[in-house]
């Protein structure tokens, strides 16, 4: 076997409210060519209605969440590797430029909530390899809920692969990523400006909780949930059954809210860059961002001094305020969108940042 020290790069990713989205993210992070496509897209909000207890409650819509035009992604699963050595595999994917994300047993994973402590199945992100130490340099959130890069034995992290071998997990996604350098054979170049148009319908399908996976029911039979404003009903429902102690304190829903509105606060910045009207409304964009950061603080302040005075009604208080002055924001947006007309997407091509 070969020694090899690589560790592929990873930025900051815009949204890690779930690792499956924040994963992709990270590694697009290290291309500022894919923040066009990002902010394209990421605008839809969607509520599972089985319920806050469904593993996947609330997040962005997102038809794929491998599929990036600035991603080749090798996808497969637990299956196809029944008879192969994972840790092989994963080291021979890094050298080629590939990380990859596939679904462990963090009971043998260091730095992570359940080390040593029960088994619990988790998605991981192996960017790094050193056989010097016998290592992978892997990416999530640590015990700690930071999400960062650490450190697990080549050794223990094919445990940890293994441990969840058995039919449960046998279509459990094995999937490998790298940065697209040449398009896909028989494709133009790689290129895909701000789609101004594409953000106007997805804006509109927001406002008016129109279910967006409807585009692809030729490909995906549509799942029972709410789409866009509708789902703060069911938000302003968890806030009052964890204020009641009749729920269990989950920050991630609130953080993903959040997570939405600061990517919107960035989507409007990136549509005055093309729409010169648009640029009045980006104060209005970054009061209704602090005001959802401030409910997720609230209810993070209240777990940890566990109950404060007051908590129900600020919070619902606060998530009225941003519902309400979203409402007003994208409506205006559309609205200037419109009075632009078709010639605002032929600027589109802009890089992020630059006036016209």
């Amino acid at each position: 076997m070969s020694h090899a020290t690589i560790r592929l790069p990873i930025g900051d990713p815009v949204a890690l409210g779930y690792q499956f989205y924040a994963f992709p993210l990270a590694i697009q992070a290290t291309d500022e060519r894919a923040s066009d496509w990002i902010l394209s897209n990421y605008i839809q909000l969607e509520y599972d209605e089985r319920g806050w207890d469904t593993e996947v409650p609330l997040t962005f819509y997102l038809y794929d969440y491998a599929l990036s035009p600035w991603l080749e992604v090798v996808r497969g699963t637990r299956a196809w590797y029944t008879s192969a050595d994972i840790v092989e595999v994963v080291r021979n994917a890094l050298a080629n430029g590939y990380y990859a994300y596939l679904v462990i047993d963090e009971y043998h994973i260091p730095n992570r909530r359940f080390f040593q402590v029960k088994h619990q199945e988790h998605d991981i992100l192996v960017h790094g390899v050193d056989d010097r130490t016998g290592t992978f340099t892997v990416l999530g959130f640590d015990e700690q809920m930071r999400f960062r890069s650490t450190e697990v034995s080549q050794e223990d992290f094919g445990r940890s692969h293994h441990a969840l071998d058995g039919e449960r997990f046998q279509n459990a996604p094995v999937v490998f990523y790298r940065p697209r350098r040449q398009p896909d054979f028989g494709y133009p170049p790689i290129r895909y400006d701000f789609n101004v148009e594409l953000v106007r319908r997805t804006l509109h399908e927001y406002l008016h909780s129109i279910d967006t996976s409807r585009h692809f029911d030729m490909l995906r039979a549509p799942r029972p949930c709410r789409y866009g404003m509708d789902v703060y009903q069911p938000l302003e429902q968890f806030i009052i059954e964890y204020a009641k102690r009749e729920r269990p304190y989950d920050i991630r829903h609130l953080h993903i809210l959040w997570e939405h509105k600061r990517m919107m606060t960035a989507r409007v910045g990136r549509l005055a860059d093309l729409i010169g009207s648009i640029a009045s409304l980006q104060d209005d964009a970054r009061q209704i961002e602090t005001d959802a950061m401030a409910l997720r603080n609230v209810m993070m302040r209240d777990h940890l001094q566990n109950g404060r005075k007051g908590y129900l009604d600020n919070s619902l208080d606060l998530l009225n305020r941003v519902r309400d002055k979203e409402t007003a924001l994208l409506t205006e947006v559309v609205r200037r969108i419109d009075d632009a007309g078709p010639s605002a997407p032929a600027t589109a091509g802009l890089p992020p940042g630059t006036k016209h």
